[in-house]
């Protein structure tokens, strides 16, 4: 992307998904500052170099929403979806993005129209919607959602873990809990539940926090 802006300073795409990979590249919610700031230019130049592509709306939602500007960020996605209602990633972006904000119930609606416009969708969208349903005290759907996926990074068996451990089923949560770092041993699930998710309300990173630290057997701090 750095190489197409290069060529043509004025592509509009190409500042887009620059911002996206920056976000992705820096760790999402844990993406540093500076990062996140210099992501959010670039959408924001994407969304003036090329005004009738949702891509520069939806990435500016992206970038907002790790800013914890989730008022900011949800604006943004409803003017991405406004030029596309028919994008099932700015879609399931939405889900996302309301589960953040305390809206869970609003947001299945909008993971069940991603899966209607996409199908074939990759497994993260089931691992988008699993946060929904532990936020609605579902955490039996939490767990058949994220069951069939075939590999699980640490975040996703972070959640699966804390599913089991609300529905009592703590064999199940600690096995799951000692697989979390198999693939990122730097992976750190307490953190994870104290910041890795940018939840708007308190209340919600407690409701989390809660499963997680039953999952691997702490104490709540």
């Amino acid at each position: 992307f750095e190489q197409a802006i290069a060529q043509d300073p004025a592509y509009g795409l190409a500042h887009a998904y620059l911002a996206f990979s920056l976000v992705m590249l820096g760790g999402y919610g844990w993406a540093p500052f500076d990062v996140l700031s210099q992501a959010q230019d670039l959408a924001t130049r994407a969304i003036m170099l090329a005004r009738d592509q949702p891509a520069g709306h939806r990435v500016l939602s992206f970038t907002q929403m790790y800013l914890r500007n989730h008022a900011g960020a949800e604006h943004s996605l409803r003017r991405a979806l406004g030029l596309n209602p028919y994008d099932a990633e700015s879609t399931q972006q939405m889900g996302y993005l309301l589960t953040l904000r305390g809206k869970p119930v609003e947001a299945l609606e909008y993971f069940d129209r991603a899966v209607r416009l996409d199908p074939m969708h990759p497994p993260w969208y089931s691992q988008d919607r699993s946060l929904a349903l532990y936020s609605i005290g579902d955490y039996a759907g939490a767990v058949a959602v994220i069951q069939p996926t075939p590999v699980l990074p640490p975040w996703t068996r972070t959640i699966l873990a804390a599913a089991y451990a609300q529905l009592g089923e703590l064999e199940q949560a600690r096995f799951h809990a000692a697989k979390i770092n198999e693939r990122d041993p730097a992976f750190s699930p307490v953190h994870y539940a104290k910041s890795g998710v940018a939840f708007e309300h308190p209340a919600d990173f407690q409701h989390f926090a809660e499963g997680v630290y039953l999952a691997l057997g702490l104490a709540p701090e």
